[in-house]
């Protein structure tokens, strides 16, 4: 091995001359001169003088090392093989600690942990720790990973418990698999987790996230600012808001949902007064709070569990997409009150008679015999009729009040409809053809089949009037009761 012959060739054009390398490129003018000496700095020597001088300075080993020694000096020129011992090193590429790695751990040392940082804990077996730490802070439990400033991981010392994780400034996961990070943030029960500011997550499976919020409910979830979420799988999300029912949500600003299913949002509801438990209904399913402050709680609408709603505003229909506009329902009080009186008369619209002067009004008048029971077969129309009226049909079989009281009434036999489709039949009504108006409307009423319906036409003859009456598919032979109405008196 020829050592200064490698030392002659130079990667980056440099050439050696005593104690001083000079690049070639830095200098116009390079003259070869054996006989130049320290201070020269326009000379060089040439290969075969810097070869000798250097071959005088350096002693080389006599003998050719073996495979993996180094070479080594003496201070004095003199230069050796050498045997380093490197079992202990790591590989820069490949590296496998059998133990443990360490840089600034203090405290106990677990099995295959790792500690690096300043005064760091890893005291857990296969703990990791870095940053800086703290007594009684650090990885403290199998597996666990603190991290950042003063954490605390600590699973516990179950065999069972492992994997607590702590990062941030001061967080603290203390249970099996609990996860906390951010700021003085605590995580203390099984797969709990809790990030941000200040937060706690005490419950199992519990999430609390924000600033100062508290998730204290076995699956519970608290959110936001200062939020609560106290009973299991409650959720409580925005400002200051508490669900304390199971299963509950409060959201928006100061709501409370205190009962089992309940959704409280908007702001500063009135909380449900049922004395019920937490854990069972309460009053309402929902409620919409409308308060300003803690101070003065308010409610928009709420909704309890018999699907009754309650609002403490108007309720407008018809409005636009954008939920202007619209036509406000009137309230019950809104309507005008109209006086009871029996001795109102005709004349009298803003009085009505009670139930019991009506009753004895139409006893007076009419045979209840004479008039079919039409209970359940004839619907009221939709309009409140006047004093007077009564009630008639369309010529479409929809009900209407009429104003004429004047009605005669005739009984004439039918045949039998064995059909699946309507039958007509012509039958003759001996009346004065002077008595019909042109008002005039006929309702029939078959006893056979209980149903009610109008005439398609009446002609009028010299004496008699002819009507056209429908049987109905499957009608039995009876009779049909003409009820004539809107006639001329005799």
């Amino acid at each position: 091995m020829d050592i200064l012959k490698k030392l002659m060739t130079l990667a980056d054009g440099q050439v050696l001359y005593k104690d001083l390398r000079k690049r070639i490129s830095e200098t116009s003018v390079a003259i070869i001169d054996d006989e130049s000496g320290q201070g020269d700095t326009d000379k060089v020597w040439s290969a075969d003088k810097t070869y000798n001088e250097l071959s005088s300075k350096i002693n080389e080993p006599s003998e050719e090392g073996t495979n993996g020694q180094v070479l080594s000096t003496d201070g004095e020129g003199g230069r050796s093989w050498t045997t380093v011992d490197i079992s202990n090193k790591a590989d820069k590429e490949n590296t496998i600690l059998d133990t443990t790695l360490s840089r600034g751990r203090s405290g106990n040392t677990g099995t295959g942990s790792f500690a690096f940082g300043s005064s760091v804990i890893a005291s857990g077996e296969y703990s990791h720790a870095e940053g800086i730490g703290d007594t009684g802070r650090g990885a403290l439990g199998k597996a666990d990973h603190a991290e950042g400033y003063q954490t605390r991981a600590n699973s516990g010392s179950g065999s069972s418990a492992y994997g607590a994780h702590a990062e941030g400034h001061r967080a603290s996961a203390t249970a099996d698999g609990a996860h906390a990070e951010g700021t003085s943030t605590t995580a203390s029960a099984e797969g709990a987790h809790a990030e941000g500011g200040t937060t706690t997550a005490s419950a199992q499976y519990s999430h609390a996230e924000g600033m100062a919020t508290t998730a204290s409910g076995k699956y519970s979830h608290a959110e936001g600012y200062v939020t609560k979420a106290t009973a299991t799988a409650a959720h409580a999300e925005g400002y200051t808001t508490t669900a304390s029912g199971t299963y509950s949500h409060a959201e928006g600003m100061g709501t409370v949902a205190n009962h089992a299913y309940q959704h409280a949002f908007g702001s500063y509801n009135i909380a449900d007064p049922s004395t019920a438990s937490a854990s069972n209904r309460g009053n309402y399913i929902e409620i919409v709070g409308k308060g300003s402050a803690s101070s003065a709680k308010k409610n928009a609408r709420t909704l309890d569990w018999n699907g009754n709603e309650r609002l403490s505003g108007d309720v407008y229909v018809g409005c636009n997409d954008d939920s202007s506009g619209g036509t406000k329902l009137a309230k019950i009080t809104d309507i005008p009150s109209i006086p009871i009186d029996d001795t109102a008369g005709s004349g009298d619209t803003d009085k009505i008679w009670s139930a019991d002067k009506i009753v004895s009004e139409l006893s007076d008048k009419a045979d209840s015999s004479d008039i079919p029971d039409i209970s359940g077969k004839l619907d009221a129309p939709s309009v409140a009729g006047t004093t007077g009226q009564f009630l008639s049909l369309n010529t479409f079989g929809n009900p209407i009040w009429k104003d004429n009281t004047n009605v005669i009434s005739v009984t004439v036999p039918v045949m039998a409809n064995s059909g699946d489709t309507p039958r007509y039949a012509n039958v003759g009504v001996n009346l004065v053809r002077n008595r019909l108006s042109d008002k005039s409307n006929v309702i029939g009423y078959n006893s056979a089949t209980e149903k009610y319906y109008t005439s398609l036409s009446y002609t009028l003859n010299s004496s008699n009037v002819a009507i056209s009456i429908m049987i109905l598919p499957g009608a039995p032979s009876g009779s049909i009761t003409l009820f004539i109405t809107d006639v001329n008196p005799e």
